[in-house]
Order: C-alpha cells, then sequence, then structure tokens
C-alpha cells in the first residue's frame, strides 16, 4: 500500500505538473483577451452599434490638426461625441455645458482649473461647465476619448482662454508653464480646426471636424 501510494502521488505530480503550462496558456490568453470596443446607444430610433477604434482610425486627425471630434449621437438630455487628440488643446472652457470624459485609449496629461495630473486609458474624468481646461496628447496613436455633454452640445460653447500659473499635483507632471490663448501659440504648432458654424452644418463640439452625418439622424454604424 506505501509502494502504491507512492506512485499514485507521484503520478498526480506528474499530472499537475504536465497540466501547469495549460493552465498558464490559459491564463495568458484570457488576458490578453480583445477589448470590447463597441459603443451601444439607444439614441432615437434603432439602437445604433459603433465601433470607436474604427470611428477613431478613419477620423485622424491630419497634419497641422490639434483633434478631431465625432458627434456619435444625442438625446433631449445629452450628446456623445468621439474625442480624436494628438497634440496640446489650447485652454477653454464650456460655460453652459458639464462634461464627462473617459478615455478609451492612449495617455496625456489633463489640466483643470490649476492642477495638471497624468492620466491614461481607463479614466473618467468629469469637468463642470465654466472651469478652464485642456488636454494635452502624449502619445502615438493618437488619445481617443468619449465626451459626454449635458446638455446636449450646441456647438458654440467654447471660450478660449488665458492661464498663468497653473502648478502640477503630486501625481501629475512637470509643469509646462505659462498656457495662452491663440495670440501667443507657436507659429508652427498644430492648429485646432476652425468652430463649425451650426446655422449651416450639423453640431457638435466646437473644433471639430464632422463624419457628414445630417445633424439628427442616428449615427451610422461604421
Amino acid at each position: 500500500m506505501k509502494i502504491h501510494s507512492a506512485r499514485r502521488a507521484v503520478g498526480d505530480r506528474s499530472r499537475r505538473g504536465r497540466l501547469a503550462p495549460a493552465l498558464a496558456v490559459g491564463v495568458f490568453l484570457a488576458g490578453c483577451a480583445a477589448t470590447d470596443t463597441r459603443i451601444v446607444g439607444a439614441y432615437p430610433g434603432p439602437v445604433a452599434l459603433q465601433d470607436w477604434r474604427t470611428i477613431a482610425n478613419t477620423n485622424r486627425p491630419g497634419r497641422g490638426e490639434i483633434l478631431k471630434v465625432v458627434d456619435l449621437g444625442r438625446s433631449e438630455a445629452l450628446s456623445n461625441h468621439l474625442a480624436i487628440v494628438q497634440a496640446r488643446e489650447l485652454p477653454h472652457r464650456h460655460n453652459r455645458h458639464d462634461a464627462t470624459v473617459t478615455l478609451l485609449r492612449g495617455h496625456g496629461t489633463m489640466t483643470i482649473g490649476r492642477e495638471t495630473r497624468h492620466v491614461h486609458a481607463g479614466a473618467v474624468i468629469f469637468i463642470p461647465r465654466g472651469v478652464v481646461h485642456h488636454y494635452a496628447n502624449e502619445s502615438d496613436p493618437p488619445t481617443v476619448a468619449l465626451v459626454v455633454y449635458a446638455p446636449p452640445f450646441d456647438g458654440r460653447d467654447r471660450e478660449i482662454v488665458t492661464v498663468t500659473g497653473a502648478k502640477t499635483s503630486p501625481e501629475g507632471v512637470p509643469s509646462r508653464g505659462e498656457s495662452t490663448g491663440p495670440g501667443a501659440e507657436d507659429p508652427g504648432a498644430p492648429r485646432e480646426p476652425a468652430t463649425p458654424d451650426t446655422t449651416t452644418g450639423p453640431e457638435s463640439s466646437p473644433g471639430a471636424v464632422l463624419d457628414g452625418a445630417p445633424a439628427g439622424s442616428p449615427p451610422a454604424s461604421p
């Protein structure tokens, strides 16, 4: 019996040894599972399934552009936008809109008021109306973020401001020094697109380059 038990114990250890690599591979594959890149929107009309990665890849900012913003859809209470940011925004504020930003890809620094923090994909940022803020991308490919405005963005509520003396929080990065408005920007630096005239075109965030969908229409699946 003792010999049999010893053999069985050796056999159990042998089987566990053979299973260990398989379990390790399974855990590795589970960790490498593809990120779900779908945005499901129950806007007026049929439920819209949108792939943010496809939208971002087809709306990457061109040379000399800071960002592009695509209007995903809206309701009576809020509007959803996908922002693709490849450089540093100008400091600005929205006086009539609150914004919630969720980083889907990339990393950079977010300055809200006088505080600057380093943020990565997965971060959720709330920006109350009237508070000066800007994002500086530090990744390639560009940062992609889901931006939700409440009430729905009207395409006009964006005021460029001059900010001095911003400080860095302990979790942040060294201050870039004085941030200024357009008049003091480096002439060779990327520029933000002009604010669209929503009296003649679809509504979206100021500085946006749109996907061409008519205002109020359900967003098309990519």
